[in-house]
């Protein structure tokens, strides 16, 4: 099984589609029902968390939340109408956010929040008659780039902190939307994926001048590709996995000395296909493949030496596969699979070292495992959505110990489960969307105890057919 890099999510009229028919709950005897509001996207910014929802008149737009139901709601209606501004891509840019949105006339464009009547505002039409599918928002100094296609070429682009002043710097690749990527930055520099003919797909680098826009290494020289991926700040270095054409998908590290293979972890031209690259603190955590081990748990400093297998959590031939890495105050808590016939998928941590690498709990006794996704961090407790038999996909939390671990709220009594997820945290709290089985998907919140697990807002009250 490859490992999941990105978790797919299903964005505007496909979203509340799969809400109000394939993932609805069923109905409750004698509770009226209301439809799905389709929360999804969350972002936080400062005091405020923003998504997508439809309130069941207008359709899928930007709404916003300060955790109380007064204070969740639409911020303006991109898409006049029952259309879906599929909001995508969000960034927390100083006090705003930054994301692409779809107006129903000129495609997915750059907009941001502002101190507006309207409450949002689209930064430029780049692809006029199309989409620029603008991706990868990050400030640098005064100005916010981003990465976005004007119909046939990928280009960086640069903007005033007000949107205003958009200008391009260089085109970095050829192709229409879906070559747009992934900008970090790390210093005065941000890194991007470039893709010309004379070099193929490359790490490029840039100080947000047209001169500054350059190269950084012809990994795979000779018109071949080195397909950097998985770009990653651990400190002062990037970390990224790239293709030489002589060593396969490995890891590499771009810092002050240079830009330079780490280690060979699979040698020879075989792949170890590092994944899920994760900083906690100075060190790396991420997963790799070694014919003698699987797909484990690595780290690395940077160094040959220093980038090692931290445990083989699945001994033999067989995979752990360690995802939806998350820093939580300096542990990484993970998924992985303990192997054998009665651990499956469980939630782990690790301190780096092979003593400290320890399942967690066993939630779900079995090789069905609970299979724990969307790991995320509020302080130095860990939510995820985990699942049981009795209780389907609930919201789960733990502070690292098996007594520590446990359902937070039972949120959809019955085997369905409400399915937590989009998890981000806000003033100390959770946020997130669910089920509960009578007003579908909407926007909740939770303190981690089950009487603070509490739906935000029932946004579409709309009757439920």
């Amino acid at each position: 099984m490859a490992p999941s890099l990105l978790r797919p999510f299903a964005t505007g009229a496909l979203a509340l589609a799969i809400s109000l028919v394939a993932g609805a709950a069923p109905a409750l005897a004698g509770v009226p029902q209301t439809r799905s509001s389709g929360a999804q996207n969350l972002v936080t910014v400062g005091s405020t968390v923003y998504l997508q929802a439809t309130d069941g008149i207008n359709g899928g737009e930007l709404w916003k939340t300060n955790g109380t139901a007064a204070g969740t709601t639409r911020i303006t209606d991109i898409a006049p109408g029952s259309g879906d501004a599929n909001i995508q891509g969000g960034r927390k840019i100083g006090t705003d956010l930054w994301f692409r949105a779809d107006d129903g006339s000129t495609g997915l464009e750059p907009w941001h929040t502002a101190s507006v009547p309207a409450g949002a505002i689209q930064v430029g039409d780049i692809n006029p008659g199309g989409w620029s599918s603008a991706s990868g928002f990050v400030q640098l100094g005064t100005k916010v780039l981003f990465v976005a296609s004007n119909g046939t070429e990928v280009t960086l682009y640069r903007a005033n902190l007000t949107g205003a002043g958009v200008s391009v710097i260089k085109a970095v690749a050829d192709g229409g939307p879906s070559a747009s990527g992934t900008l970090v930055k790390i210093g005065s520099t941000v890194y991007v994926l470039g893709a010309r003919p004379e070099t193929g797909s490359e790490l490029w680098q840039t100080d947000g001048t047209a001169a500054g826009t350059k190269l950084v290494k012809n990994i795979n020289p000779g018109g071949g590709s080195s397909a950097p991926q998985n770009l990653t700040k651990v400190g002062s270095k990037l970390f990224f996995t790239a293709d030489d054409g002589s060593h396969g998908s490995e890891l590499w590290v771009k810092d002050a000395s240079g830009t330079r293979l780490v280690k060979d972890i699979n040698p020879g031209g075989a792949t170890s296909n590092p994944a899920n690259l994760t900083a906690v603190g100075k060190v790396l955590f991420f997963q790799a493949f070694t014919p003698g081990a699987g797909a484990e748990l690595w780290k690395s400093d940077g160094t040959k030496a220093g980038t090692v297998l931290v445990k083989n959590i699945n001994p033999g031939f067989e995979d752990a596969y360690p995802e939806y890495l998350a820093n939580v105050a300096g542990t990484l808590y993970f998924r992985a699979n303990g192997g054998g016939d009665t651990v499956g998928e469980e939630l782990w941590k690790s301190d780096g070292t092979k003593a400290g690498t320890v399942m967690v709990k066993d939630i779900a006794p079995g090789n069905a495992g609970s299979n724990p996704t969307d790991l995320t961090a509020v302080g130095t407790t860990v939510y995820f959505s985990a699942w049981t038999n009795a209780a389907g996909p609930e919201l789960w939390k733990s502070n690292g110990t098996k007594a520590g671990t446990v359902r937070v709220k039972d949120i959809q009594p019955g085997a369905d489960g409400s399915g937590p997820r989009d998890l981000v945290a806000m003033g100390g709290k959770l946020y997130f969307s669910a089920d509960d089985g009578v007003h579908g998907r909407e926007l909740w919140k939770s303190g981690g105890t089950a009487a603070t697990t509490v739906m935000v807002k029932d946004i579409n009250t709309q009757p439920a057919p």
